[in-house]
């Protein structure tokens, strides 16, 4: 979990954090890689009708090097008429220096 561009076990709800995770059990470190974006999607749900709503992004991942790695997921909740969709530059803050966006020139 990443938050502030800290890692950490747990994090604010309320703010934008992300999920990298792999699929297999136990500890497990993720080496430093280059990742292939192959999709990218983001969706509201309600978590506690008519009170909180969840908004998060699921970003795809793919590596050459490193099996077994699931999407990262971006999320916070917030009151229904204040959230946002989450933007690019609250995903850059949350990761931090864990992880960076090069796009094609």
């Amino acid at each position: 979990m990443l938050q502030h561009g800290t890692a950490a076990g747990a994090a604010s709800e309320f703010e934008v954090a992300c999920r990298f995770e792999v699929r297999d059990l136990g500890p497990r470190v993720i080496q430093p890689d280059s990742f292939l974006i192959t999709g990218y999607g983001g969706q509201q749900e309600w978590e506690n009708y008519p009170h909180t709503k969840r908004f998060y992004k699921t970003i795809r991942l793919k590596s050459r090097h490193q099996s077994g790695i699931m999407p990262m997921v971006c999320e916070y909740y917030d009151w229904p008429l204040w959230g946002r969709p989450i933007t690019q530059s609250q995903i850059e803050e949350a990761l931090g220096d864990y992880f960076s966006f090069r796009f094609p020139d």
